[in-house]
């Protein structure tokens, strides 16, 4: 709900109460004046109804009385039909009056409708009436049927009467009228009983004494119900009801006392028929006219009060549409004098929050909290122009930073590219040379493995020939010969193997010399790499100083700092295989050692023999002796011979093994040195791409990524023109995606990297209209940030 809408509602309810009790004061004035009205046509129509009532009434009473006496006077008879046509002219009338009010309840409906049956049954007789002679009915049977038809036309009134809602003083007016009425009609039954029985000149019967007592009780009645109505009415509306009624006490309650009086005794009747018809109709038309002016009053009251009403409805109407108007007014004024100025420095604030400070801002010269708010608004757009400035420098300052941080990150890279290269360059050379020594040194072993075979199958001679000795000893002195000639053979042998395992222990001398050598590279490297994660964390630490601007530089330099732990495992293993073909060359030193040891044993041995040799001519007692020896001795040249083959085997496999280990390093050096050469020149084309602006998406941007042609749901939580990172269930295998980005046409990526949080991407082909399109999204997601 905008501040317009919380100014306008309490204007807007307090007008709203104000119209609803005003329209409720015209409302009821319109009641009123509907009502009134209402109620003055009733009232015509009720004395319509009176006078219909009391033009029946002299028809029945004259009619019974003729009846009752057998009087044929034609002007009688005359009498009789005017009043008859009196009564239903305005009984005539009055019902079509009666048809035109609205909202006739259903007692009105009833009464209406009884009219019918009540007519129906005095018309019969009527027509007999007008007919003459016998056919003419009876007179009671006429005098019962015509006050039926009194009393619908009595009900139909009252039930008019009872459908008005009237104030108390009309209310009053229609009881008094009312009561008259009852008074009147029933004083004219009394008149029609005791006129046919004078007319008759007899005494009253039993039913007519019944009769008059009931219709005494009704008068009575009326009378006791009228007066106190009476006493609370002005006295002007009041006097000619009070003056009619002392008329009749005066004028006819006496008279009337002594007829009844007569008529009840059996006693001559005072007075004739015309005289008590004449009396009798004097009081009630004294009644008639008590109750006409009741009702001329009754109408003047219900003009007066429709003035009042019409009046009441016009000042209420008066009121309302003041009261509409002042509603209007104050709404009218609180718009121009609040809401628009607020919206206008509402509008001006919004477009200096998006970054438009030269924006307009309404002028207000007042004093009031909407002047003071304007000037505030004021201040603020020169504080967002000063802070819009300050922001356009420390922009370029970061952009400076970054670049200058870029250049010494690339810089830093190329050292480390260069220096990685270079030692892995001299560990190659260095484990090419140990592979030549190495492939030396097995060459010397195998050729000493050939001499030593040589000297196991001279041994072998030896002791065939110690062992025919023994058997000829007559071949002695040849079989000594071919001994000593043997035994300068193998001399010369031992003398070569000896000099072979003297070879063999410099080669492996200076293999050792060598390892110590790729020792010291391994730990140049170690060295660097130590360096390089040196570097690595002053990296990191000088692209968190920048904040968001060195996000791109922390990522290369996490890189960084990763390859220089991946260089120095690399180092140590380098190191461990290094010491393992140390271990190895140490122990073929220790062979040959064994190796040489034994050739110079096989060297004393043949010494000895000779010696043997030499003694043999000068004593022959003891050539047993001197063949057991060198049978012994051929044995032991054998064996020994045999330990300098296994020797000479163990050194040739251990030389193998050297040669191996060393191929691998060299293999490994040189895939490390591939490795850091497209890590350092990678990771320097990532850090060039992202220089571009990247901005941080909290909630993420939904995305559609295209594996293999199906669809999976992504989110992007940081987005460059160069690249995103995002979140999704990429397979392990894919390495190429389309990406349906809203707002942007499908866009190739390229899988770089993977970690726990999802995957990173590069955008190796954008067009330029995607390349607009997407730095389009990515300024109203750094807006949406910055707001």
């Amino acid at each position: 709900m905008n501040i317009g809408v919380r100014l306008m509602m309490p204007v807007f309810v307090l007008g709203l109460v104000l119209v609803i009790l005003l329209g409720s004061g015209v409302n009821r004035a319109w009641d009123a004046l509907l009502a009134t009205d209402a109620s003055s046509k009733v009232s015509r129509e009720t004395h319509a109804l009176m006078t219909a009532e009391a033009a029946l009434a002299a028809e029945r009473g004259v009619a019974n009385g003729l009846l009752l006496s057998g009087d044929g006077n034609p002007q009688a008879w005359a009498s009789v039909r005017r009043s008859r046509e009196e009564g239903e002219a305005a009984l005539a009338r009055t019902m079509t009056g009666i048809g035109l009010l609205a909202g006739q309840s259903a007692r009105v409906a009833a009464a209406r409708d009884s009219q019918a049956y009540a007519v129906q049954a005095v018309e019969e007789m009527r027509r007999a009436i007008d007919a003459g002679g016998a056919s003419r009915p009876a007179a009671a049977d006429w005098f019962a049927a015509t006050s039926r038809r009194i009393e619908a036309v009595t009900a139909l009134r009252r039930a008019l009467e009872a459908e008005i809602r009237h104030e108390a003083a009309a209310d009053r007016m229609y009881g008094v009228r009312d009561a008259l009425a009852e008074m009147r009609e029933f004083l004219g039954r009394e008149r029609g009983v005791v006129n046919g029985a004078i007319a008759a000149r007899r005494a009253l019967d039993p039913s007519e004494v019944q009769q008059l007592g009931f219709a005494e009780g009704h008068v009575m009645g009326a009378r006791e119900r009228m007066l106190p109505r009476l006493a609370l009415l002005p006295a002007d509306v009041a006097q000619p009801v009070t003056a009619a009624l002392a008329a009749l006490e005066r004028d006819f309650a006496p008279t009337r006392a002594r007829v009844l009086q007569a008529g009840m005794s059996g006693a001559e009747w005072p007075l004739g028929a015309p005289q008590w018809w004449s009396l009798s109709t004097t009081a009630i038309d004294g009644l008639r006219a008590a109750q006409a002016a009741m009702t001329e009053s009754l109408g003047q009251r219900l003009q007066e009060d429709g003035r009042s009403a019409n009046i009441a409805l016009i000042r209420d109407l008066g009121f309302l549409v003041l009261g509409v108007m002042l509603v209007a007014g104050a709404g009218w004024s609180v718009m121009r004098q609040v809401v628009r100025p607020m919206r206008g420095i509402v509008a001006a604030l919004t477009d200096i929050t998006a970054g438009r400070v030269e924006t307009a801002i309404p002028a207000i010269p007042r004093k009031d909290e909407l002047g003071a708010l304007a000037q505030a608004t004021r201040a603020y757009q020169q504080a967002a122009r000063e802070a819009q400035s300050h922001a356009a420098e420390r922009v370029a300052m970061e952009q400076r930073a970054v670049a200058a941080r870029s250049e010494a990150l690339i810089e830093m890279a190329g050292v480390i590219e260069h220096e990685t290269s270079l030692a892995v360059r001299k560990v190659s050379t260095r484990a090419g040379e140990l592979a030549s020594m190495t492939g030396a040194l097995s060459e010397i072993a195998n050729r000493a493995a050939a001499s030593a075979g040589s000297a196991a199958d001279i041994s072998a001679d030896s002791r065939r020939e110690a062992e025919s000795a023994a058997h000829s000893t007559g071949e002695l002195a040849k079989a000594v010969g071919e001994v000593a000639e043997q035994m300068a053979r193998a001399s010369r042998v031992t003398r070569d193997a000896v000099g072979l395992t003297e070879q063999g222990r410099q080669v492996f001398d200076e293999l050792s010399g060598n390892m110590a050598e790729v020792g010291k590279v391994a730990d140049l490297i170690a060295d660097i790499a130590a360096r390089t994660n040196l570097l690595a964390l002053n990296a990191t630490i000088e692209a968190a100083r920048a904040g968001e601007a060195g996000k791109g530089f922390a990522v290369v330099a996490t890189e960084v700092k990763n390859l220089a732990a991946q260089t120095a495992r690399s180092t140590e293993e380098i190191g461990s295989r290094i010491a393992a073909i140390d271990g190895s060359a140490r122990e073929a030193l220790q062979v040959m050692r064994g190796v040489a040891d034994a050739v110079g044993q096989i060297d004393q041995v043949a010494v000895a023999i000779g010696a043997a040799i030499e003694e043999q001519s000068a004593t022959t007692r003891d050539i047993a002796r001197a063949i057991e020896q060198l049978s012994g001795g051929v044995q032991d040249v054998a064996g020994e011979i045999d330990n300098l083959s296994v020797g000479v085997r163990e050194g040739a496999q251990r030389a193998d093994l050297v040669r191996s280990g060393t191929d691998e390093v060299v293999r490994a050096m040189e895939s490390l040195g591939g490795h850091i050469t497209g890590l350092m020149r990678s990771r320097i084309t990532e850090l060039d791409r992202r220089q571009e602006q990247r901005v941080q998406i909290d909630s993420g941007l939904a995305v559609e990524v295209l594996v293999d042609g199906k669809p999976i749901a992504g989110r992007i939580r940081d987005l460059s023109a160069g690249g995103a990172r995002l979140e999704a269930a990429v397979p392990a295998h894919a390495r190429l995606l389309r990406l349906n980005i809203p707002g942007l046409s499908p866009v190739e990526a390229r899988v770089v990297r993977r970690d726990a949080d999802g995957v990173g991407v590069a955008f190796d082909a954008l067009g330029a209209m995607q390349e607009e399109a997407l730095r389009g999204i990515i300024r109203q997601a750094g807006q949406a940030l910055a707001a």
